[in-house]
Formats: C-alpha cells, structure tokens, sequence
C-alpha cells in the first residue's frame, strides 16, 4: 500500500507547491516569449514526442515468478491542449518481453484521457485531473491475456522558463477479466491496477524538450482459485519532445 500511496502523495504536495502565491509573484514559468515554456495559455497547444522506456518486467503469483530485466523499448507519447485549459492526452509504451519465457509475447501498454488544468500558472505550472482508458496486452506464456478499463489520475509540473519538474499517478480499479484458454490457469478477475511517473524536462530550444522520468506499471488480479497475481514494468525513461 506505501508504494501506492507515496506517488499520489507527491503529486499532491508539487501541486500545492505549484499554487502558492510565492510562486505565483515569483512569475515562474510565467514569461509569454518562449513558445516551449513559458507559454501563457489561451492558445492552441501540443506536443509529441518518442519515449525510451528503459523498463524490466516481473510476473509473479501462483507459485510463478517470471522476470526479463531488459525489457526497454521506444514508445511515443502526444498531447493537445485546447485555450479552455481542456486537453486530451494518448500514450503507447511498449515493452520487449518476448524472452521472458517460451512463447512470449511482449507487454504492451496503451492509453488515452481527457484532462482539465484546474490551476494554471503557465505551462510549466499546473495541477491537472483526468479521467481516460487504459488497454494493456499481459499475454505472457498463455498465462495472462489483454484487459481494458477505466482510468483516473493527476498530474502536476512546477518549473521555471527552460526546466520543469513532474509528476502523475493513474489508478486503474476495475479492468476486463482475462480469459486464458489454459486448465492450470483459470480466468484472471478483480484486475486493478496503478501507473506513476516522475521527472524532469528541459528546454533544448524553443520547439524541443529532453525529458527524463522514472515509470512505473503495476496490475493486481486473482485466479479462480484463490491465489493472487502481479504484474509490473518498471524503469527509467529518456525522450524527446516537440511542443508547439
């Protein structure tokens, strides 16, 4: 449960941090000249870019335990925000897990959210909320299989005009139930699941961020016969990004 907790936790404290009228009268983020900073919003904005995702995988549960520490694959990532602080944000991050075990498939997470910016200093300061879908491919040796379900998270960034810092927490409570056309391994139900990220990103120039971030996937879920399984990618990500 800590491990859950202290991602929205964080997230929460930055967004605190990212209203405070100190940071407001500081101006940061604030200046309109850079079209890939400091932005004001009230214009058309988004942003698109390829992500490394350096991520390890682990399945475990059910006297199973499956673990593939290179898993890292290229994923991309965009955004589009509209002048009514109202955006919608889509994500595919992919992982090479084909080695884990004799006839694996690789992992594959994907999602899509509307969000709405509650509180927006700038672009780079901002505590957001957002509500989405989540379809995520667990097939891995005929064991696990492909779920789809609601999502909901927030997200925070607190920066100045060239360097933010960020932070999000997504809570997945009711995902499809996984049918595994295998008798050892009976339907997988009461799939929950969470994802969290957090870092940094820096301007390279005016169109072109560097991000970097640490990521992390995990879903929980039950087997027929009482016994409990987890799945988990985690690892460090790098990207570029072009934001307009």
């Amino acid at each position: 449960m800590k491990t859950r907790v202290v991602p929205l936790v964080m997230v929460l404290i930055l967004a605190a941090l990212a209203s405070a009228p100190e940071l407001r009268a500081a101006g940061l983020g604030s200046s309109p000249e850079s079209p890939g900073s400091g932005r004001q919003p009230g214009t058309l904005e988004w942003e698109a870019g390829l992500i490394w995702w350096n991520s390890e995988y682990r399945m475990s549960g059910g006297g199973l335990d499956l673990q593939e520490d290179d898993a890292g694959d290229l994923g991309f990532r965009g955004a589009i925000w509209f002048p009514q602080h109202f955006g919608f944000v889509g994500q595919y991050l992919p992982t090479a897990t084909g080695d884990v075990a004799a006839g694996a498939a690789d992992v594959t997470y994907i999602s899509f959210d509307a969000r709405y910016r509650l509180d927006t200093v700038s672009i780079n300061n901002y505590f957001a909320i957002g509500a989405g879908w989540e379809w995520s491919d667990l097939r891995v040796s005929d064991v696990f299989g492909r779920t789809d379900g609601p999502r909901v998270l927030g997200e925070m960034r607190l920066g100045t005009r060239n360097f933010f810092a960020y932070g999000e927490y997504v809570y997945m409570w009711k995902m499809s139930r996984i049918n595994v056309n295998d008798t050892v391994a009976p339907d997988l139900r009461n799939i929950r699941g969470d994802e969290y990220e957090f870092g940094g990103g820096y301007l390279l120039g005016d169109h072109l961020q560097l991000r970097l971030g640490y990521h992390q996937v995990e879903f929980r879920m039950d087997r027929a016969d009482g016994t409990r399984h987890t799945s988990r990618s985690k690892g460090y990500l790098a990207g570029l990004v072009v934001v307009f």
